[in-house]
């Protein structure tokens, strides 16, 4: 029991609204995270914004990384990246999406 626990809380994870599809997964140098992000709404989103925080072993937050993307049309999906400033000893990363605008295609 104890076992499932600590998996779950090693488990990466991502966030997103409702119209977009993401995932997300470590990139070469951790605390970089590389993702990919769909829109499958019917409106364009604006301003779409990446936070991910990563956290060492003892569930310490160790380093915040970013990406944002201008804009995705509906069924475009873009691959882009969340950087950090510096490496740091992450082992488990909690990213969130947030979209500042939705709006209907011209």
């Amino acid at each position: 029991m104890i076992g499932i626990v600590f998996a779950a809380a090693l488990a990466n994870s991502i966030a997103a609204p409702y119209g977009i599809w993401a995932r997300a997964q470590w990139g070469a140098t951790r605390p970089n995270v590389q993702l990919s992000l769909e829109n499958r709404s019917q409106v364009k989103a604006w301003l779409v914004d990446v936070a991910c925080n990563a956290y060492d072993a003892r569930g310490a937050l160790v380093a915040v990384a970013t990406a944002n993307v201008a804009q995705l049309k509906p069924g475009e999906r873009v691959e882009t990246w969340a950087t950090a400033e510096a490496e740091a000893p992450a082992v488990r990363f909690a990213c969130k999406v947030g979209v500042s605008e939705w709006q209907r295609p011209d």
